[in-house]
């Protein structure tokens, strides 16, 4: 940095270190009375605001949405690659391209977690079909929250369930010591999907629906299934096959029969389509399901439980606050 020059009128000791009057620098009274200009002030930082990463909740984080909103918990059960979490992708597609037709997009915590599961369904991810990433068995179970307006003064918060299929054989074999046993006690609906491509096989279709009824049976013989929680089976893939309606009264049938088991008060049917195919147009049936739940079962803002435990020690962690249900 260049010296200040001397404040005396034509002295160059700025440049040549010489005084005008013949002093050493440090002697002359001019050259120590010369400005030095004060440093620049820095700005102060801005403070802002910070953002999560709108990615799926954990379960800890869920008392984020449920602490601010009345939500439904909706719990996804079903085999592996039974097309649980294409459904979930599928509802929220229906959202992006307009095609729900009673219900509006409101709000969403999670938009993130939403894009990466529909992603590799598009066009922009490069694949030569669509597809949907499957859930990882080792993942922790996560959430994606949803909140839709079925009329200008109803707008109700959903929160999904995004779970391995593989999680479910310990829930249904040794339910009173699985880690998703708190979570379904908290459902307000219960899921269960159902392989289409399994049903119209004849030599999987009892084997598929066998392991889905026991779910359902052993949840009700420890009293997980509350009073106010439906139970939907909803068969997936019918943009690939057709069950039959022998095939789906014969599900109805199997599923009727352990109901009574259960305190569930509902039972219903689904079918639904997440392509195009058969001339059935992609989304089919998947806005029928969103209605029953905002329309059947009733909100509470009842929050997850406070801890989990498992042999898998991944799915021990969470700090939530506890509130009892009925």
């Amino acid at each position: 940095m260049a010296e200040q020059p001397c404040p005396q009128s034509g002295c160059s000791a700025a440049s040549t270190g010489k005084c005008l009057e013949g002093l050493a620098l440090e002697e002359c009274p001019h050259w120590r009375k010369r400005a030095v200009p004060a440093a620049p002030k820095r700005a102060k930082p801005e403070e802002g605001i910070a953002l999560r990463d709108a990615e799926a909740l954990s379960a800890a984080e869920t008392a984020t949405v449920m602490g601010r909103w009345p939500a439904r918990l909706v719990v996804f059960v079903g085999d592996v690659e039974s097309g649980k979490t294409t459904l979930l992708a599928t509802v929220f597609e229906l959202f992006g391209a307009g095609a729900a037709r009673e219900h509006r997009f409101a709000r969403s915590v999670t938009l993130h977690g939403f894009e990466r599961r529909c992603f590799e369904a598009r066009i922009t991810s490069g694949r030569e079909q669509p597809a949907t990433r499957r859930t990882d068995a080792d993942d922790e179970p996560r959430f994606l929250h949803l909140g839709v307006r079925k009329t200008a003064n109803q707008l109700i918060d959903l929160l999904f369930t995004d779970i391995s299929g593989e999680h479910f054989a310990e829930l249904r074999d040794r339910p009173s010591e699985s880690a998703l046993l708190p979570i379904v006690k908290r459902a307000d609906a219960v899921v269960v999907t159902l392989d289409g491509l399994m049903l119209s096989d004849p030599t999987k279709r009892h084997a598929c629906v066998a392991r889905s009824t026991h779910l359902i049976r052993s949840l009700g013989e420890v009293g997980a299934l509350r009073r106010a929680t439906g139970v939907q089976v909803v068969i997936t893939k019918h943009d690939l096959v057709d069950v039959g309606q022998a095939n789906a009264d014969d599900v109805m049938f199997r599923f009727s029969k352990v109901l009574p088991i259960t305190n569930a008060p509902t039972l219903g049917l689904h079918s639904t389509a997440a392509r195009n195919g058969r001339g059935l147009t992609w989304g089919n049936g998947v806005e029928a399901l969103i209605s029953t739940w905002t329309s059947e079962f009733p909100a509470t803002d009842q929050r997850l439980p406070q801890h989990l435990q498992s042999s898998r020690a991944f799915l021990r962690y969470g700090a939530w606050e506890a509130r009892p249900h009925d």
